[in-house]
């Protein structure tokens, strides 16, 4: 009865979670820690009355890992802590997928922790749910501008395909994604002919692959494709629906900066590059000394009022323009509630994808 008590709780927090973030932008601390907290305390009651404390392990394992990675995304303002403190309350309350489900449903079960299939399956149905939200705030014909670059897709897919090769032949996984990594940073006259070859050779000693070759060739490139418009659609929605310019008089604690303000002597330094493109940045060119520059970030947690403050005291004293540009929210519990039910109907998508390729 604990995992079905649990799951249903688990389920109710998703469900209050999108409806406070829908309604006020947030999900409240006190519904994650409460829950989270249950989760834990439960499963270590639970334990110990039945004298095995793997499930507590399990559990502990679970939410350490969804923080570190949660903890990750916070800092490069892929989501809030709000986001994060909802994966972290799943965490504790479903450690692994429930047996009492897995009598009724036949759900693709992942060799790794199961709170990894729910955030996989979280931004698998992530992807529709931003690319309406964005055709609503934006230019719909700007989606379709990756598909101009449709035959970059095709020589790029069998850079991969050759990649799946390697790994399936050498037995050796990390081989083939060093392979792929390699080449798709070179792109050049010679990663073709050598994916090509590569390919060709396998199917001319596995003819009867060619099934496999085939359809494995058509799913990375959809997957391309689809990972092409989505790319799109996020750098669309963040430099032009999703934030807006206001007047640092009117800053408030809490809001988040779309660009980065550093004071360097009498300069005002205004940076709207994000973190990971910063981080590209720094590594192409060996320089990370701009990675260790100090001032107004554009991380998730927001404004406090001392940098609010700070901002406003630059404006009065005639050190910088009065506007700043600012985020706007975009609501992702319902997301997160979307791929907890994937996840609790279906299982992992991306195991049941490889078990439907490979068997």
């Amino acid at each position: 009865m604990i995992e079905e008590f649990f799951v249903s709780i688990a389920i109710l927090g998703a469900l209050i979670a999108s409806f406070t973030d829908l309604k006020k932008g947030i999900i409240p601390n006190k519904l994650t820690f409460p829950l989270t907290f249950l989760g834990l305390a439960g499963y270590f009651s639970y334990s110990l009355y039945i004298g095995d404390l793997s499930l507590l392990v399990l559990t502990i394992e679970n939410v350490v890992i969804i923080f570190i990675i949660g903890y990750l995304f916070w800092i490069l303002g892929g989501w809030s802590a709000g986001d994060a403190k909802e994966f972290l309350f799943i965490a504790a309350l479903i450690p692994k997928y429930p047996e009492f489900l897995a009598k009724y449903l036949n759900p693709a079960l992942p060799p790794y922790p199961f709170i990894l299939s729910i955030l996989a399956n979280t931004f698998i149905a992530i992807f529709p749910f931003i690319l309406l939200f964005s055709i609503s705030k934006t230019n719909p014909r700007r989606f379709l501008e990756p598909l101009k670059n449709i035959s970059e897709y095709a020589l790029i897919s069998l850079i991969f395909v050759s990649g799946i090769v390697i790994s399936k032949e050498s037995g050796v996984s990390i081989l083939g994604v060093l392979y792929i990594i390699f080449l798709y940073r070179l792109r050049n006259s010679f990663a073709i002919p050598l994916s090509l070859l590569i390919t060709l050779a396998y199917l001319v000693t596995n003819i009867t692959e060619a099934g496999f070759i085939f359809s494995s060739y058509l799913l990375v490139l959809v997957v391309m494709i689809i990972f092409g418009i989505f790319w799109n659609s996020i750098k669309l929605l963040r430099r032009e629906a999703l934030q807006e310019t206001i007047k640092i008089s009117n800053l408030q604690e809490g809001m988040i900066p779309a660009e980065e303000i550093y004071i360097k002597g009498e300069d005002i330094i205004r940076e709207e590059r994000s973190l990971s493109e910063k981080i590209l940045n720094a590594v192409k060119n060996g320089n990370i000394s701009e990675l260790r520059r100090k001032g107004i970030s554009m991380g998730a947690a927001g404004l406090t009022q001392k940098e609010v403050e700070m901002l406003k005291d630059l404006v009065r004293r005639g050190k910088m323009e009065d506007r700043i540009k600012i985020k706007k929210s975009m609501p992702f519990a319902p997301v997160i509630a979307i791929g907890l039910t994937i996840s609790l109907l279906l299982g992992d998508i991306p195991t049941a994808i490889r078990v439907l390729l490979y068997g």
